[in-house]
């Protein structure tokens, strides 16, 4: 269960065996270090971006790797079948260098593109707010037009590595208060005189910590604007839906990899003298998961090659996230009830997928607003927000 995708191209095994090689030099022992100290998993990101693995999905004039989101896909499945989480400090630089390619000036591009290549701490994104939530267009963070540049007031929260990257992607309104929020995206400096970071008290088993962020009186030259503003939200789906096919990725792996854990132990385990996996009762709810696996995966390449090619990978990018974190946590769940009690010995290191594979059914988007997408842009029935 750890070889590529056999109907995949040679780049995507190839990402694979590049995967490989760095997760045997920092395995499962050195992750779970580092969820248990908090620290920065510097060694294993340097191991990527010397393996060209952070630079997929930048193009080659900008100091990158090439590709598309299809490898990026494929980088994610590839982490997560070999125990490795997506954590923000891969996915988060991922989506936000998507709009700076796209957009950005060379400035821009060299002040958060570049730094994602070498895996030291570069960007963090300022988008949701504790008020907000999910709809992103009832935000307050203000943006105000000044003599030569804007003003920022506002906080965000849930921000993942906000207390070390060097560089903030910032969301925020530029319109007035009371309508339907007009987005403008900003790339600033972390240090910008009057923005302070807080650390959330969040457990989600990652090493990056999550943190408020509050935007006092933050004044930033028109240099600063990502594009044209008030064009933020149309910046932002360039990002968001690679966002949900990576982080499918990233699940479909982490899935795979705890069904391999849940096989190898049924396929041993015989305490009245037959191994527990000949039970259908231990079989099918594992087979039942690996079904939602595939299922997910179907979705999530056939999404990314849209994307790559143009099109609309909107819904595929829903169907793709949804099937993953769903399928992922059953199976997790399924090879917990397998190893009964042994499951919650840490050493057998199963139980913090729990609140891993939880999370996915939350971020990036929960589950209930991508099934009302699909209620709405796919069924046509009425919205309900």
């Amino acid at each position: 269960m750890t070889s590529p995708p056999s109907d995949r191209s040679e780049t995507v095994a190839a990402i694979w065996e590049a995967v490989q090689g760095v997760s045997a030099q920092w395995g499962r022992a050195y992750w779970r270090d580092c969820r248990a100290t908090g620290r920065r998993p510097s060694e294993f990101m340097t191991g990527l971006a010397d393996a060209g693995l952070l630079g997929i999905g930048v193009p080659e004039n900008m100091g990158g790797s090439g590709g598309g989101v299809t490898e990026l896909v494929a980088l994610a499945e590839a982490l997560g079948r070999t125990g490795v989480p997506l954590s923000g400090y891969v996915v988060v630089p991922f989506f936000c260098r998507v709009p700076v390619i796209k957009v950005g000036t060379p400035a821009q591009v060299e002040a958060v593109v570049k730094p994602t290549l070498t895996g030291e701490p570069s960007v963090a994104f300022a988008f949701t707010e504790p008020d907000a939530g999910t709809n992103s267009f009832a935000m307050r963070t203000h943006a105000q037009k000044i003599d030569n540049g804007w003003r920022l007031d506002g906080q965000k929260t849930y921000i993942s590595g906000a207390d070390e990257a060097p560089m903030l992607m910032v969301a925020a309104r530029t319109n007035s208060a009371g309508k339907r929020a007009e987005l403008t995206l900003f790339v600033l400096p972390n240090d910008t005189p009057g923005i302070s970071v807080t650390p959330q008290n969040i457990t989600v088993n990652a090493p990056e910590k999550q943190c408020t962020v509050f935007f006092d009186g933050v004044e930033v030259p028109d240099s600063a604007v990502l594009g044209e503003p008030g064009r933020g939200a149309a910046y932002l789906f360039d990002g968001l839906n690679p966002e949900r096919l990576v982080a499918a990725g990233g699940s479909i792996g982490l899935g795979d990899f705890v069904l391999q854990k849940g096989v190898e132990y049924a396929s041993e385990r015989a305490p009245f003298g037959t191994p527990i996996g000949a039970y259908q009762s231990v079989a099918h709810p594992m087979a039942r998961a690996k079904v939602g696996l595939e299922a997910a995966k179907l979705f999530a390449y056939r999404g990314a090659e849209v994307f790559d090619s143009g099109g609309d990978a909107g819904q595929l990018s829903n169907m793709a996230k949804l099937m993953a974190s769903e399928s992922a946590w059953a199976a997790t769940d399924s090879v917990i009830q397998a190893f009964g009690g042994a499951a919650f010995d840490v050493d057998n290191d199963i139980l913090w997928l729990l609140e891993t594979l939880r999370l996915t059914r939350v971020a990036p988007l929960n589950n209930e607003m991508i099934l009302n997408s699909i209620g709405t842009h796919l069924l046509g029935l009425p919205r309900s927000y």
